[in-house]
């Protein structure tokens, strides 16, 4: 399984990825090119892939790039030649990454001449980040933890993040003055929605206030968000109702700390911006399956829709499909499923016994955890192997690895998890509690405790998460270790 994840992370291998996007987006690039022959080429941007991503550029693009900055988290970084790289914290916002956002912008203002070549990826919405006006890094920062621990998906997330930032949702590509500029994306999300990654720094923000607001009281928040933040969305409402919205102009206010604004969508085009998809968790899922099946696996199962909603509910249809699965395997070799996605945990209510809230794909790889879930660790990965493992307890001829493509799962040092049947009879003879683990949200130290983690380190990439199970019905046939 391990040899197929791998397999999976080579297809998003960012070198790769931006010499076939630049050679299938020749003719629409041509323009920014022979423009960057004249005056520069600066590549900007953010996410866990961008270092990576702005390395490949300016080995593809030498003579071409002659500047620029990208944001990624502690980790992620990798060796440059024009390219700055910074580091800030993920998944909440810190002072390193606002102070890194404003240094990008001001090296954009500084060569006003130059193209642009924007990086986005999984993580960017942390990492790119400048508060906007009337609100503090803090308020930011306690929007973005109650959010994470909400159970919200991402785009939702995404559509509250937008309206209370200066730089999401196309506001980015608004400050770039009109230059020639063109976007790279690596997808986190399900359907890879550019609007959605990264919180679409480049693309026309496609939602309203009214639309941010909504989402804060579907998971009730309103009450918890800080005062400015609330403020600021309730104004923009009121904004938008008197039909007065103006792209760039804040709301009348009594004071500069009162004022809010919703730039307007149609102010701000992918004409001007063009931006193109690298790859998404369909391609890491592809490269497995290939992988699987050069090796003789057979059949080989991907499933087309993607993992999302209730960690919970994604794995009762992973365990389903693995029990189907092995009633049609032959041969001598495992029969291979494969799926890919990202599921969500709600910290809270959740962690205290009650279901997950049902919704979209989460965006964050980890969570802030409330005074009584600190001290608790996992992520949505070791809880989905877990909770299989808790479906299929003493079922034999299975074994399932779950695993971010990032390398990290939540506030851990593993990727994932690697589960069978005997998983849970395992956890009971060194004296874990499998219900209470998965009850609490605090399944590494039970998998630590019976050697299940699946621990790569930071793969300098992201797309979001892929399931790979192995199903067999020859008694003789053992996993390898590792396999």
């Amino acid at each position: 399984m391990t040899t197929l994840f791998e397999a999976a992370l080579a297809s998003i291998d960012a070198l790769q990825l931006v010499d076939d996007a630049l050679a299938r987006e020749r003719a629409t690039l041509a323009p920014l090119l022979a423009h960057a022959r004249r005056a520069g080429l600066l590549v900007v941007g953010a996410g866990k892939a961008a270092a990576r991503i702005a390395a490949a550029l300016e080995t593809a693009l030498a003579p071409l790039v002659t500047g620029g900055l990208v944001i990624v988290p502690p980790g992620y970084a990798c060796r440059t030649r024009r390219v700055h790289v910074r580091l800030a914290r993920h998944p909440l916002p810190d002072r390193r990454g606002v102070a890194a956002t404003r240094a990008l912008l001001a090296l954009v203002r500084r060569h006003e001449r130059a193209a642009v070549l924007v990086v986005v990826s999984g993580g960017a919405s942390s990492l790119l980040v400048l508060p906007a006006p009337g609100l503090t890094l803090d308020d930011k920062r306690r929007v973005h933890a109650l959010l994470l621990a909400s159970g919200a998906g991402i785009g939702e997330m995404n559509c509250v993040r937008a309206h209370l930032s200066a730089v999401k949702g196309g506001r980015l590509a608004a400050r770039l003055g009109g230059r020639p500029a063109a976007a790279l994306v690596l997808s986190d999300v399900p359907g890879d929605d550019l609007a959605i990654v990264g919180s679409g720094p480049t693309m026309p923000d496609r939602t309203t206030f009214a639309d941010a607001l909504a989402v804060v009281r579907r998971y009730g928040l309103e009450a918890r968000l800080p005062v400015r933040a609330r403020r600021r969305l309730a104004r923009g409402v009121a904004f938008a109702d008197r039909g007065s919205a103006v792209c760039g102009r804040e709301v009348a206010a009594r004071g500069a700390r009162n004022r809010a604004s919703r730039p307007s969508a149609d102010a701000v085009t992918t004409a001007s911006v063009p931006t193109f998809l690298l790859a998404g968790n369909a391609t890491a899922c592809a490269a497995a399956a290939r992988a699987a099946r050069g090796h003789g696996f057979a059949p080989v199962l991907r499933l087309r829709s993607p993992l999302t909603g209730p960690t919970s509910d994604a794995a009762r249809r992973l365990a389903a499909r693995l029990r189907a699965l092995r009633a049609t395997a032959r041969g001598s070799l495992p029969a291979v499923l494969i799926a890919g996605g990202e599921t969500t945990l709600r910290l809270g209510a959740a962690s205290r016994g009650k279901q997950d809230r049902p919704g979209p794909a989460a965006d964050a790889m980890t969570v802030r955890r409330g005074r009584r879930d600190r001290g608790r660790r996992g992520g949505r990965n070791q809880d989905l192997a877990l909770e299989v493992a808790r479906l299929l307890a003493g079922e034999r001829g299975w074994c399932l690895l779950c695993a971010g493509t990032d390398g990290i799962d939540g506030p851990t040092d593993a990727a994932g998890a690697i589960v069978d049947g005997g998983t849970v009879a395992r956890a009971t003879r060194v004296g874990r509690s499998v219900d209470a683990a998965l009850a609490r949200h605090d399944v590494y130290p039970l998998l630590a405790a019976i050697g299940a983690l699946y621990r790569p380190g930071p793969t300098g990439t992201n797309v979001a998460d892929v399931a790979i199970g192995l199903v067999w019905r020859n008694r003789r046939w053992r996993v390898a270790a590792p396999v």
